[in-house]
């Protein structure tokens, strides 16, 4: 019953809020023609995410993919700065595709449902913003202070 009541807490202090409201707008993207090791020089080590959109090029913008830490695990370090990462970026699934207008409840079970980290966020067929698990959580329990 004690769970019960948690999860019907949590659903309502939820209710209505959108993916747009609790996505990360500030995207970084970055191009398929860089390496591996520039990758994780410039951008992993930078920024600390753990995942990166991936783009044709700055010109056009156009959304290729994401790339995660995950991803480069399987490239031995030796071949990082010949290695573009282009040549390893994962598309993006639809089922990884929501739209702005989605209930976040509904983007939390997708999540779960399908085992996946992060939601990419598109709008107009362009890459507006990524959510992942811990957006959402972080988003959650800071509005739970003011609730």
């Amino acid at each position: 019953a004690q769970r019960g009541y948690r999860q019907l807490k949590f659903e309502t202090s939820i209710k209505g809020i959108k993916v747009g409201d609790v996505m990360n707008e500030n995207i970084v993207n970055v191009t398929k023609d860089i390496t591996i090791q520039d990758l994780v020089d410039d951008y992993f080590m930078k920024y600390r995410f753990g995942r990166f959109p991936v783009i044709e090029d700055e010109k056009t913008q156009r959304f290729i993919g994401v790339i995660s830490l995950h991803d480069i695990k399987g490239v031995s370090k030796e071949e990082w700065a010949e290695v573009k990462i282009g040549d390893v970026v994962k598309t993006v699934s639809e089922i990884e595709k929501v739209n702005m207008s989605m209930e976040i409840s509904d983007a939390i079970k997708k999540m779960g449902k399908n085992n996946l980290g992060h939601l990419v966020i598109m709008s107009g067929g362009r890459l507006r913003g990524i959510i992942t698990k811990s957006d959402v959580m972080r988003f959650i329990k800071i509005r739970s202070e003011f609730h």
